[in-house]
């Protein structure tokens, strides 16, 4: 297996375990978030990852074994394990979070009050650590454009289905006790 090959696994894994960012909403402080907690992870796994590497090289191991080993690496890192705890926790408050926002917005009547759903939502994600908005919510604004049933049902939709994506993934979190586990469920729902 050529180094190219064994560089993309990396990378895949280790966009693939940085699994649990809103794709809702994402803010340039996610996307700096995001990029830090990989930097964390590849430095914690390169030697690990230099063996498998070595071990490619020399022809002592399988390419299926590659993959496992590199998964393996970069799952047992510090900063993944962590990370990990932390959306377990987090995984049943966002789906509450989500919960109150979509009847948030069942109850807006007009414009400010779905924007004052999304300002509270925010308000609440970054309090308990979430992420942080950062935002002004002009883009919000614009999404809504006119507030009538058709984009009050269009708004429900997308927090239903923002919703059930987020129960699903709570239940792989309680099923799973391992990285590993949570994103082979999530694989599959």
């Amino acid at each position: 297996m050529n180094k190219k090959i064994i560089i993309g696994i990396v990378i895949l894994v280790i966009i693939g375990g940085a699994w649990y960012v809103s794709r809702s909403k994402v803010t340039n402080n996610q996307t700096k978030n995001q990029k830090e907690l990989s930097q964390k992870v590849i430095d914690e796994t390169k030697d690990d990852i230099k063996k498998v590497v070595a071990e490619v090289k020399k022809g002592d191991i399988s390419s299926s074994d590659v993959e496992q080993k590199m998964i393996d690496a970069i799952t047992n890192s510090k900063t993944l394990k962590n990370q990990f705890e932390k959306q377990k926790v987090l995984a049943p408050v966002y789906v509450e979070l989500m919960e109150k926002n979509k009847a948030c917005i069942e109850a807006a009547n007009n414009k400010n009050e779905a924007l004052e759903c999304a300002k509270k939502g925010d308000a609440m994600a970054e309090k308990i650590g979430l992420y942080t908005a950062g935002d002004d919510y002009s883009d919000v604004i614009k999404e809504i454009g006119e507030w009538d049933a058709a984009t009050k049902s269009k708004m429900l939709k997308e927090v239903n289905d923002g919703l059930n994506e987020r129960k699903s993934n709570l239940k792989c979190f309680e099923e799973n006790d391992t990285i590993q586990g949570v994103m082979v469920c999530n694989s599959k729902h």
